[in-house]
């Protein structure tokens, strides 16, 4: 499972670290704010009772002394790494999304709504992970060795809170869907190989790309891939047009062209007349678009021809902005590449 909070204090890290990556740790949740060293002290002795080195703690917050316990605990040899991360502050699901890391990993969580203390911390409280890892801005857990019939559980749970909740109320649905995902989800480790290092190395970077754009598409949703969403925008682009005037008009339509230049070059790469396709994917509207492997329309969410919402705006916003340099600087450099040699 992976979180979008980031670590408490680098204060934990080994000098040079920018993240902390703790093996085989005892882990700790609760959404009490951490004050004090003697508030601190039974979780790291449950933790060495257990037989743990590392420790890695979910919490609302820590005070100096709280860290400085663990600081010490590391420096004497007691703790062999350990690290705080942010538990989520705010949100109507907030604590159901702790309860549900202390599930995973099959401790329990210590809540502060019921009267519950961190001094009365005991062995069964801490839960453990085969990793744990934690940035500025996200953390997650590999392998969490909660029992597998509770995490069931609590995706039952989670499903029944999902059908008391109105339509209406998207928020809570799709936090509770975000719930269920984490509990039912997967972490994937993808192995990249290749016949030599520069292979290898471009292959890695596709690799890191994708990952890169699922998550985007997770995060942000996506558009209909093909050049479909893009096409999409040539009629509202035409209509400004028709009410500007002069240069504004001509840029207006410039634009309005190059949003068909995607479709267009896809159509001619594969051997398609890129004309009447265009014209067809037009009539068709925004939802279809041309799946060139099968030769016919798709409806493109059913067939998974789908682009990145995030990534399709980045890449229009930064080709505007060279444009905009190029007709600012009215000069374009194109690098030549380097000659190959030929086999005779």
């Amino acid at each position: 499972m992976r979180w979008e909070e980031g670590f408490l204090s680098t204060s934990l890290f080994k000098e040079g670290e920018t993240q902390a990556r703790l093996l085989e740790p005892r882990v700790f949740v609760t959404d009490r704010w951490l004050d004090s060293a003697e508030q601190l002290l039974p979780v790291v002795e449950a933790c060495v009772a257990a037989g743990g080195r590392s420790l890695f703690i979910v919490a609302a917050g820590s005070g100096d002394a709280a860290l400085s316990l663990l600081i010490v605990n590391r420096g004497r040899g007691v703790l062999d790494a350990a690290a705080v991360v942010r538990a989520r502050a705010s949100g109507a699901q907030r604590t159901r999304m702790i309860e549900d890391l202390a599930v995973l990993t099959g401790g329990r969580c210590v809540r502060e709504e019921v009267g519950e203390r961190v001094e009365d911390v005991t062995i069964e409280d801490l839960g453990s992970a085969r990793q744990g890892w934690a940035t500025g801005t996200a953390f997650g857990l590999l392998g969490p060795r909660g029992s597998r019939d509770a995490v069931r559980r609590r995706i039952g749970e989670a499903k029944g809170e999902l059908h008391q909740v109105g339509r209406e109320d998207d928020h809570t649905r799709d936090k509770i869907r975000e719930r269920i995902g984490k509990l039912a989800g997967a972490a994937a480790i993808v192995r990249v190989g290749a016949a030599t290092d520069g292979d290898r190395a471009e292959l890695r970077l596709r690799v890191e790309a994708a990952v890169t754009a699922a998550r985007a598409a997770v995060r942000e949703g996506v558009v209909p891939g093909g050049g479909a969403a893009y096409l999409a925008c040539v009629p509202a682009l035409e209509a400004l047009a028709c009410e500007l005037g002069g240069d504004e008009a001509l840029g207006v339509r410039l634009l309005a062209r190059a949003l068909a230049e995607p479709m267009r070059a896809i159509a001619e790469n594969s051997g398609v007349d890129a004309g009447p396709l265009l014209h067809e994917a037009r009539r068709r509207g925004p939802g279809c678009t041309f799946d060139v492997v099968r030769r016919e329309w798709v409806d493109a969410r059913e067939a998974g021809i789908l682009d990145p919402l995030p990534v399709a705006s980045t890449v229009l916003e930064a080709s505007v902005s060279a444009a905009l340099m190029g007709l600012t600087t009215e000069v374009l450099i194109r690098h030549k590449k380097p000659a190959t040699a030929q086999n005779p």
